[in-house]
């Protein structure tokens, strides 16, 4: 723009150009704060019609932490009652939350995968098919080569291939998006509150530190620097439900018409987001220079004070609006010149019509918009995933665990602080005194050992001045109302005793047993995965796999494919589906027939997955099987060799050696019973009568040699029977 203070050098056209431009630029500027102070308008309305789920979720944070309402904690303390808390939520609560996880991540194996549509489509067509031009249609015969050549085994196989390249790319995504880490949060916050959000995927959003080199001008020496660079690949992210505000007149989030969504950034934060997420530096430094001046929501202290009693406020926050929904094309066109985006405005202008609305993202912070642009997926899909643990039909928030369970585990406290008090009053017997028959020496009306009490002259004849009175305990009856609901809570939650690790009287002892258990007593287990299934995994792939298809360079991924949601609730009887694959495998194995047909390297697979082991560090692959059986070849000796194995030569050893020693004994006997019968002067028959003692002695050496020598020879057998299995083990392993 031109220096205004110098009109001499412009001339009336271009001096009445300029002051038209400048009072554009005006206007855009009041448009676009215009529409930053009717969003956070919009955005506090909003926030009132949630009113009522947040105090929901009050009762649940405070249900989970085992803390009492201010009313309920206020009448306790005023009525000097018990004030305990049974503490079932937060462990049925965390519970549900491990076994979920558990199930949706399970070890060596992912809970989806991606394959080609029955008749996919590719976008680079192979040679197989007819090569057509941009627009062109097929005529008769094209189509119907077109129909014969995506049939053929060649585009499958092509398709497949593809396939396993967008699997392989989408997995590498989820990893550095810290996907698992995102969806852990996501579960816990829809086990607490009944709704969980998972947002993705969105373009950056991520800085990596990563080192350059570079080379000094004036000296020329290069040297490494580590710089934040920005980071392209998709994002995934966990939504607090706190700061998030949809639609309120919507039931499902693909219905929704807008969606707002709250961040609370402090001044570093709100500089790293601004280089991150590409923010207008100018309204940036306003932001900075002003500071701090929206109204910080107090969900924050109220749950720190219920969790950890400490009524901290939050301050010094800034309150920013994130906006996805549709925006006048009016008001886009001003958006567009205002971000200096007058090229995109002329190549998208013809393509809107003035009846519809666009969809937009916009950052707005105190009457200031951050960043404008289009909603970033051509699909037209929102980015938000939203699961619940229990579905609203009335509304897309849900119920959580500590929700379900509320009137049980309030029945449970009522219960136990009864019992406490009534403990309390029948652990002593109640005392009357009577005041017109004695008063107490020390002048103290209370109970104490050894106490002394005076008569007074003018007491009544014949009135006792004590009474006793004993409370009577009801300790049985209220344990069956905690036990009763204890029983309800298993049972709103659907989360009996085996599947937090207690052992009863009605599990079976088997573990197919234990495995039909609790197949059968889990239906509402099962839908909660399901919801998992539906509502999380296949929507937020299937946003991946488009991302993919719009933004990746890699053309080899490209194809018409469909994500699959491996069906996580088979995983609830992974005991079971253990024992039918290995009773699979047997079956195999005696049956050739079977063999060929089934595939049992991904069977055995299967199993130790199924025992929740990685099967890439147990199996052997290809090349290190195909290693192990040379070695174990050339260790054996080939049938075609007639000679005695390893094994039976160290039997005969052994026996040989036995054999050796008993004659050494035998001839070593001989010789003694001879030099002693020559000593004495007796007959070599009358000294073995005499010596039966000897005799003995030496039966029992005999027997030690033998009990020795047998035991050497159980171990060669056992040594046999190892190398014989070992070579079993072998030929089924070629078989597997």
């Amino acid at each position: 723009m031109q220096d205004t203070d110098q009109p001499h050098d412009l001339t009336v056209e271009e001096l009445e150009e300029l002051e038209q431009m400048q009072k554009e630029e005006l206007r855009i500027k009041q448009v676009i704060s215009g529409i930053a102070h009717r969003l956070e308008r919009e955005a506090e309305g909003v926030v009132a019609k949630k009113a009522d789920v947040e105090q929901s979720w009050y009762g649940d944070t405070r249900q989970y932490y085992g803390r009492y309402d201010a009313e309920t904690e206020q009448k306790l303390q005023a009525g000097n009652k018990s004030r305990l808390f049974v503490h079932l939520t937060r462990p049925k609560t965390d519970t549900w939350i491990a076994r979920i996880f558990d199930l949706m991540f399970p070890t060596d194996e992912k809970n989806w995968g991606i394959k080609p549509t029955p008749v996919p489509e590719m976008q680079a067509s192979l040679d197989v098919e007819p090569k057509l031009k941009e627009g062109q249609q097929p005529t008769e015969a094209q189509a119907a080569m077109i129909t014969k050549a995506r049939a053929s085994r060649e585009y499958m196989e092509e398709a497949s291939t593809r396939s396993e390249s967008m699997s392989r790319e989408m997995e590498d995504q989820l990893v550095e998006a810290r996907y698992a880490a995102e969806c852990r949060d996501a579960i816990e916050f829809m086990c607490k509150l009944g709704t969980g959000i998972l947002k993705g995927p969105i373009n950056g959003g991520r800085t990596r530190r990563r080192w350059v080199k570079l080379t000094d001008k004036t000296t020329g020496v290069e040297y490494f620097d580590l710089r934040p660079v920005s980071d392209a690949r998709p994002v995934f992210t966990c939504t607090d439900p706190w700061n998030f505000f949809p639609d309120p007149n919507a039931t499902r989030i693909e219905d929704a018409e807008f969606t707002y969504e709250r961040h609370l950034w402090t001044k570093k934060k709100m500089r790293k987001m601004a280089y991150a997420l590409d923010f207008d530096t100018n309204a940036v430094r306003a932001l900075l220079e002003e500071g701090p001046q929206g109204k910080i929501p107090d969900y924050i202290s109220q749950i720190r004070a219920i969790a950890r009693q400490n009524e901290a406020t939050i301050e010094n926050r800034f309150v920013v609006w994130e906006y996805r929904g549709p925006i006048e094309p009016e008001e886009l066109k001003d958006l567009f010149y205002g971000f200096d985006q007058a090229d995109e405005w002329h190549a998208i202008e013809g393509e809107i019509d003035p009846l519809t609305d666009v969809d937009v993202v916009l950052y707005v912070c105190q009457g200031h918009v951050l960043k404008f642009g289009i909603h970033h997926l051509d699909s037209g899909e929102p980015i938000y995933s939203i699961v619940n643990f229990a579905k609203d039909i009335s509304s897309m928030w849900g119920w959580g665990v500590p929700a379900l369970m509320r009137d049980s585990q309030a029945a449970v406290n009522a219960a136990w602080r009864m019992m406490l008090d009534n403990g309390g009053l029948a652990a002593g017997p109640q005392v009357l005194v009577n005041q017109k028959a004695v008063t107490p020496a020390d002048g103290v009306w209370e109970l104490t050992a050894r106490k002394v009490w005076k008569i007074k002259d003018d007491a009544p004849n014949g009135i006792q001045p004590f009474q006793v009175l004993t409370i009577d305990s009801n300790q049985s009856e209220l344990a069956n109302i905690i036990n009763f609901g204890k029983q309800f809570i298993d049972e709103e939650v659907s989360l009996p005793g085996p599947m937090q690790g207690e052992q009863g009287g009605q599990v079976a002892n088997t573990v197919h047993g234990l495995a039909m258990l609790m197949n059968s007593s889990n239906v509402i287990f099962r839908r909660v995965i399901k919801n998992l299934d539906d509502d999380l995994t296949v929507p937020c792939l299937r946003r991946l796999y488009d991302w993919n298809m719009q933004f990746n360079d890699k053309m080899d991924i490209k194809g018409d494919m469909q994500v699959d949601a491996r069906g996580s609730s088979v995983l609830l009887v992974r005991e079971l589906q253990s024992q039918n694959l290995m009773v699979l495998l047997q079956l195999a194995a005696q049956d050739p027939e079977l063999a060929g047909r089934i595939k049992k390297d991904e069977g055995l697979k299967k199993v130790v997955q199924s025992m929740m082991l990685s099967s890439d560090d147990l199996i052997r692959n290809d090349e290190e099987y195909k290693e192990w059986q040379e070695l174990q070849a050339a260790t054996q000796q080939g049938p075609e060799q007639t000679g005695p194995s390893p094994e039976e030569i160290k039997l005969q050893s052994v026996q040989m050696e036995l054999d050796g020693r008993k004659e050494i004994a035998l001839i070593n006997r001989e010789t003694e019973l001879m030099k002693l019968a020559e000593q004495k002067g007796m007959k070599i028959e009358e000294l073995r009568t005499k010596l039966g003692i000897a005799q003995m002695a030496q039966e029992g050496d005999e027997r030690k040699m033998a009990a020795e020598a047998g035991f050497k020879m159980k171990l060669a057998r056992e040594e046999a029977a190892k190398r014989a299995v070992e070579v079993a083990g072998t030929s089924f392993g070629g078989a597997l």
